[in-house]
């Protein structure tokens, strides 16, 4: 019996002992960075986040190059129509309803620029038209117009295209901003789904054993009772912590098993697979300060980020508001071209075609709602400008805490770890006394109960600081352990 204990008690320190109780036999080892490594590359939240900063991208690209000249060519090779139209008879001096047969084509070639600094479009056109009517006269004309160069813009307006160029990069920047911190929010998940099967696992170690304990110890209350050595009390309490220890075991198994589909499932991982969760065992010894913590957040932060945009959006708004009260629009064209009968002489002396046009457009009565309209858009803006103040204070309160936790939980660490051991220790010798008959069944329930809670503790306060770590990550978008951005 003093063999098949000494036997349990290795067991016992085999399995309990953080640095070496991880076993071998087991398909894959996975340490907490492994874990997050492998579900930002192949969970379904990071596919769909890689596909969406994909779109962001392509989107933001489309835009680039629509600030580029565009060339297009349009054509119209025939458009027939048979109809009764009114017409002018000269000699009638009149007008007439006469047949109209007529066949003509077309073709355009166009190359066009929106203008950055004045917010305008400047376009060069090359066209050529063909017209040709059946009937008695049997007329074939052309017009080609071989060169003209326009430019088009509204005066007194909001340059929208330097706009929408200044708003496209702040949204393609959040954009980036987002994907990075969506990456540490699915660390953040994965790291809890981690050490939940952490905790499973271990606990279930120590269940196991637990019971493998409880059935020596009733088999050696049996034998003492035999002898005399305890009284029938004695063995029918050993008898009960046999049978809770066994439902205990049953418990944990189960929790075992849901941890293990949890954390399988955001890793991407067949339901079959066998991970075996390595206790991380180090951490970072570097405290982390607010007042730089909180510079980073002001800079880096996705949500803070987005208020750039926001203000320069509410911005363009009061001034599209007040430039409300006119609208002048100037448009200017130069260039050559020639009608012709015959296409061979359309490029012989051709002429010269100019035309410049300034239209505006000013509201005599609207009654006050050019006034109505600045009023609501400066509004607006004051009502994200508390928007912005209260995100700022509730990021400050946010991150205050996550540093004051993220720091103590260094020391919560220490103090634990050391506690741990102690108690796992402890259980050791109180196990090994009661095999000697110089400890109570009483004394081996209170050792097991501190050993499994210092342990729950210790993993408890690494679990805590890593997710604190990794919260940290995602408000300030920085590694603060690298000691760079992300």
């Amino acid at each position: 019996m003093l063999k098949k204990n000494s036997f349990l008690f290795v067991l016992f320190v085999n399995l309990l002992n953080f640095n070496t109780a991880l076993c071998k036999s087991q398909l894959l080892e996975l340490s907490l960075s492994d874990a997050i490594h492998i579900s930002q590359e192949r969970s379904i939240e990071s596919y769909i986040a890689q596909s969406t900063f994909r779109i962001n991208q392509l989107e933001y690209t489309n835009f680039r190059y629509s600030m580029m000249p565009n060339l297009s060519l349009s054509l119209a090779p025939g458009n027939y129509s048979r109809s009764i139209q009114e017409q002018w008879n000269n000699n009638t001096e009149s007008y007439e309803f006469a047949e109209v047969n007529r066949l003509s084509s077309s073709g355009n070639l166009s190359l066009s620029k929106n203008i950055r600094l004045t917010g305008g479009t400047l376009s060069v056109n090359s066209n050529i038209y063909r017209n040709q009517s059946f009937g008695n006269s049997n007329y074939i004309g052309y017009n080609l117009q071989a060169f003209s160069i326009s430019y088009s813009q509204s005066i007194g307006k909001v340059n929208q295209i330097k706009l929408q160029d200044k708003i496209q990069q702040l949204i393609f920047e959040e954009a980036k901003k987002n994907f990075l911190e969506g990456k540490e929010q699915l660390a953040i998940k994965t790291s809890q789904y981690f050490f939940d099967l952490l905790f499973a696992q271990l606990n279930n170690n120590i269940a196991g054993l637990n019971k493998n304990i409880a059935d020596s110890l009733y088999q050696l209350g049996f034998t003492k009772k035999s002898i005399g050595g305890i009284t029938d009390y004695d063995l029918q309490v050993l008898e009960l912590k046999k049978t809770i220890a066994g439902i205990e075991l049953i418990k944990i198994q189960s929790q075992k098993k849901e941890a293990d589909y949890n954390l399988l499932a955001i890793l991407d991982m067949p339901e079959d697979s066998e991970i075996m969760c390595l206790v991380p065992n180090s951490i970072a010894s570097a405290l982390v300060n607010f007042e730089y913590a909180r510079n980073l957040a002001y800079s880096n932060n996705p949500d803070l980020f987005s208020f750039n945009r926001k203000i320069l959006e509410v911005d363009n708004s009061i001034k599209q508001a007040k430039s409300s009260k006119y609208d002048i629009y100037f448009s200017a064209n130069v260039g050559y071209n020639k009608n012709s009968q015959e296409i061979n002489s359309l490029f012989n002396k051709m002429d010269q075609m100019q035309s410049m046009n300034i239209s505006v457009n000013i509201p005599i009565l609207d009654w006050g709602e050019q006034k109505r309209n600045v009023k609501i858009t400066e509004t607006n803006k004051e009502i994200v400008n508390y928007q912005i103040k209260e995100s700022y204070k509730e990021i400050d309160k946010k991150l205050f805490k996550l540093v004051e936790e993220y720091n103590m939980q260094q020391k919560i660490i220490e103090t634990s770890s050391r506690s741990n051991d102690i108690a796992r220790k402890t259980y050791e010798f109180v196990v090994k006394r009661f095999d000697l008959g110089k400890a109570s069944i009483l004394e081996i329930s209170e050792a097991y109960r501190d050993m499994k809670y210092s342990q729950n503790s210790y993993i408890e306060a690494l679990k805590n600081y890593w997710i604190y770590y990794y919260s940290l990550r995602a408000i300030c978008m920085y590694d603060f352990i690298n000691d760079v951005r992300l």
